[in-house]
C-alpha cells in the first residue's frame, strides 16, 4: 500500500458514506502525504469495464478532501459510469490510485486571514487546506440547489469556523442560504 507519488498503488476501501447527493469515499492510504489542493487518479480494480458488454472506465481525477488516521477521503458525486462505480464501492474492495498529483495550494502570507471559496465537489480540497492552515478560516460554499447545499455544507469535509452555503440562481444570486 505504499509507493511513490507517480506509482499506481492498490488501496483498500474502508468505507463509503452517503451524504445527500454526494458520497464520501474513505481508503486506507499509507502513501505520500498530500498537500492541500492535490488530487489522485482513482479507478476500481474490479468491474472497471472492458469486458464483453462493458466499456473501459478511465481513472477519475478526484481532489483529496482529507488525510487522517492513515486514510484518504474523497468527495464524489455520481455523474457518470466512472463515478457511479466508485460511489458503489464497499469496504474491502480495492481501488487503483495514482497520486498525489498537482502542485497544491500556496499558503497565505503570515497575518492574512484566508477565505475559502468552493462549490459542489469543489469543496473537497478546502477541507484539507483548512487542516493545514494555522488558525481558522471562513468558508463560502455554493451549490446548484438547496438539496446539495444541505448535505454539502455539513459533510465531514467542511469544518471551517464560519460556513455560508446556498444555491446559485440563474442570475448568480445566492438563495436558500444558511449558516452552519
Amino acid at each position: 500500500m505504499s509507493g511513490g507519488a507517480l506509482q499506481r498503488r492498490e488501496l483498500i476501501v474502508a468505507g463509503v458514506q452517503r451524504l445527500g447527493a454526494y458520497h464520501l469515499l474513505r481508503v486506507a492510504d499509507g502513501g505520500p502525504e498530500p498537500l492541500a489542493g492535490q488530487f489522485a487518479m482513482l479507478a476500481a480494480v474490479e468491474g472497471w469495464g472492458g469486458g464483453q458488454d462493458e466499456r473501459p472506465l478511465l481513472s477519475r481525477a478526484l481532489s483529496i478532501a482529507r488525510r487522517a488516521d492513515g486514510h484518504s477521503l474523497f468527495l464524489l458525486e455520481d455523474v457518470g459510469p466512472g463515478t457511479a462505480r466508485l460511489c458503489a464501492m464497499r469496504p474491502g474492495k480495492r481501488v487503483f490510485s495514482l497520486g498525489p498529483l498537482g502542485k497544491g495550494f500556496t499558503a497565505p502570507a503570515e497575518g492574512r486571514r484566508p477565505i475559502l471559496v468552493g462549490g459542489g465537489v469543489g469543496i473537497a480540497p478546502l477541507a484539507i487546506l483548512q487542516d493545514q492552515l494555522p488558525g481558522t478560516a471562513t468558508a463560502l460554499l455554493g451549490f446548484r440547489g438547496s438539496a446539495h447545499a444541505e448535505q454539502g455544507s455539513s459533510t465531514p469535509t467542511t469544518t471551517a469556523s464560519t460556513c455560508r452555503a446556498g444555491s446559485a440562481n440563474s442570475d448568480s444570486s445566492i438563495s436558500d442560504g444558511f449558516s452552519v
